[in-house]
């Protein structure tokens, strides 16, 4: 804590776990589908 207020906060103890986890899980669906976009992309 600098001067009373919180500089870094963290995300995976919120209280709203479920709704964090399914956008935890939706980046990574997202980011592996452009990956694999990417893939097929670069075999043509």
């Amino acid at each position: 804590m600098a001067n009373g207020k919180i500089t870094c906060k963290n995300f995976f103890k919120n209280t709203e776990r479920k709704k964090l986890k399914e956008q935890f899980n939706k980046r990574w669906i997202e980011l592996i589908n452009e990956c694999e976009k990417n893939k097929l992309i670069f075999q043509k």
